[in-house]
């Protein structure tokens, strides 16, 4: 399986599953967002739980806009008639490489203690180069076989980072 084409464009195949598009909307995406982090905030005790993870999943969606080429839907509602937006960054794969990470250092090292946040930014590098592929295409085919798969890869990323995120807050 070579790599798709987006609109004339060339881009990462792991970026173009269309299934994963059809969920990345605005408004739609974070309506689910609202419900999860209710049960965050119900989860902590703590509205500020919910709060950030609602933040976590707005400020998602607004990065994806950046990156995007035009095909991020707004609504969610119509998918024929709804409106497409996305500046494109990556049709330059190392800046939007770049950019996707910063958009989690940063904050990472603004909010924690730099010896709480050091092991945080080595787990979210890590996680970062596993995505790599997703943005220069450096295999052909995916490396983790099905979307299936790589959704499970992401899954227990998510879990490694609570793991290591809980160990930083302590």
């Amino acid at each position: 399986m070579g790599r798709p084409h987006f609109r004339g464009e060339r881009v990462p195949y792991l970026v173009a599953w269309r299934a994963l598009h059809r969920m990345r909307t605005l408004v739609l995406t974070n309506l689910l967002a609202l419900l999860a982090a209710a049960g965050a905030a119900a989860l902590a005790h703590s509205l500020a739980a919910g709060a950030v993870f609602l933040a976590g999943s707005v400020s998602h969606w607004l990065l994806d806009a950046v990156v995007h080429l035009g095909d991020l839907p707004v609504l969610g509602f119509a998918r024929e008639r709804d409106r497409r937006v996305g500046l494109g960054l990556w049709r330059r794969p190392a800046v939007a490489f770049v950019l996707e990470f910063l958009v989690y250092a940063v904050p990472t090292a603004l909010v924690f203690p730099w010896r709480r946040a050091f092991p945080l930014l080595i787990v979210g590098a890590a996680f970062h180069l596993l995505n790599a592929n997703a943005f220069f295409g450096l295999t052909r085919r995916n490396p983790t076989g099905t979307p299936r798969r790589f959704a499970g890869l992401v899954l227990f990323g998510f879990f490694a980072l609570g793991w290591v995120l809980q160990g930083a807050v302590r």
